[in-house]
């Protein structure tokens, strides 16, 4: 595994990612430790003080009222009623939620790369990819014929989230993806 599939996938584990996937109510954060109302014992009670620790640095969560206890995927395939292999593959196909995320910012249109490069990126991106049978045979029914659709660059994005992070891994060597610029083992366009 990749480093930087570690860190997608830490991400996506991480307690409080789970929690805000459970919708659980998390009333008071010290640093790595939150408390939150314990799905198990709290919402029964109608109980409104929070027993359930959850501690983002250990990624563990202990209720102090019921006992329960565990790891993040444990925590969601409970709350779920799901084994823990279910729970690992929902987690990692839900979109990742993070406090510390960084606020998007649109660049300028004076700083974008020239249209060129964009566009050699761009068909470099639709290179790894290709039309599955399915939607190739929905594009002729709708009237596409195979000229338009090869002229059109029709492709269809992977399902699997293994083949996204190999697209994108191998996006990320012959492009520098932050700054929108082209590199090729001869040099920059």
């Amino acid at each position: 595994m990749y480093k930087l599939d570690y860190q997608e996938t830490e991400k996506h584990l991480n307690i409080l990612n789970v929690a805000y996937h459970l919708c659980l109510d998390i009333r008071e954060e010290r640093g790595y430790e939150s408390k939150a109302i314990c799905p198990f014992c709290g919402y029964q009670k109608l109980s409104k003080i929070p027993t359930l620790s959850l501690n983002s640095r250990t990624n563990k969560y202990c209720c102090t009222s019921c006992g329960n206890g565990g790891y993040s995927i444990g925590l969601y395939a409970k709350v779920r009623h799901i084994d823990n292999k279910a729970a690992f593959k929902e987690l990692l196909e839900r979109q990742c939620y993070s406090m510390d995320r960084e606020k998007f910012v649109i660049s300028p249109v004076n700083e974008l790369v020239d249209v060129e490069i964009r566009d050699r990126v761009y068909r470099e991106f639709l290179g790894m990819l290709k039309l599955e049978q399915q939607h190739k045979k929905y594009l002729e029914s709708i009237g596409f014929l195979e000229s338009s659709i090869e002229d059109g660059l029709y492709r269809t994005a992977p399902k699997n989230y293994i083949k996204r992070r190999l697209i994108g891994y191998a996006m990320a060597k012959k492009c520098n993806l932050a700054r929108n610029t082209w590199i090729l083992s001869r040099g920059r366009f």
